[in-house]
């Protein structure tokens, strides 16, 4: 149970980290 609960938590935070880069990257790119 506990490793399911780890590999449902590991995706979505990848998926998070990747929306919040590609998010400061345009952000940026608008700024510029």
């Amino acid at each position: 149970m506990l490793k399911t609960k780890i590999k449902l938590w590991e995706i979505p935070y990848e998926d998070m980290q990747k929306c919040i880069f590609i998010r400061d990257f345009l952000f940026k790119d608008i700024k510029a």
